[in-house]
């Protein structure tokens, strides 16, 4: 756990480009063997593993373990909240599994060419690690009960200045487009600190 909060606390120093997305992979590849080794010493319960993956490129959600890239829906559900329509969850197997999932994944998404990288992330990525477990006592049985946690690894695509990126056509919309929704991101952070500073709660538990 060392090795993750010191990533989480480097990624606050990076500017972001390049270096910023690889700074997220290592933290997914170091959180998952942390939260399989949580798994392996608590063999009284059955857990079930699941990953999904996403991308947000130009305001449409796009699945990316899908070759199809038709845009998908967001729905809101009484119980689950708000949830992408046909999003593609797979249970994974074991290590080599997550692996393949982040390789396919990088290859999935969207990549272009600005005058300040060749190599420009033009989406908002974000993959999605939900944990199932139950006990093994209660296992197949209609009255076990389930506990299920989530966590989110998103990485955002960096804001730009068409000026210095020298954008037009599709690059000059992609920026504008990833400006528009950083500038939202900021804005329900904001929102979020001045309410948690007004019920005066200093941390989240």
């Amino acid at each position: 756990m060392l090795r993750f909060r010191l990533l989480v606390e480097s990624i606050l120093f990076l500017r972001m480009d390049k270096r910023k997305t690889y700074t997220m992979t290592g933290i997914t590849e170091y959180a998952l063997p942390d939260i399989y080794g949580y798994i392996r010493k608590h063999q009284a319960r059955h857990f079930v593993f699941k990953f999904s993956a996403m991308e947000i490129y130009n305001e449409s959600v796009r699945d990316l373990l899908s070759v199809d890239n038709t845009p998908l829906r967001l729905l809101d559900d009484t119980e689950r909240g708000t949830i992408v329509e046909k999003l593609t969850e797979e249970i994974l197997r074991d290590w080599s599994h997550v692996i393949h999932l982040l390789s396919i994944c990088e290859a999935q998404r969207q990549i272009g060419e600005t005058s300040l990288n060749e190599m420009s992330l033009r989406s908002h990525q974000i993959i999605r690690l939900t944990i199932e477990s139950c006990s093994r006592d209660f296992l197949g049985r209609d009255n076990a009960s389930t506990l299920t946690a989530a966590v989110n690894f998103v990485d955002l695509a960096g804001s730009e200045r068409a000026s210095q990126s020298l954008s037009a056509g599709t690059r000059l919309k992609e920026g504008c487009r990833i400006n528009r929704s950083l500038l939202t991101v900021g804005t329900i952070i904001r929102r979020l600190r001045d309410w948690l500073f007004q019920r005066r709660i200093w941390h989240l538990t």
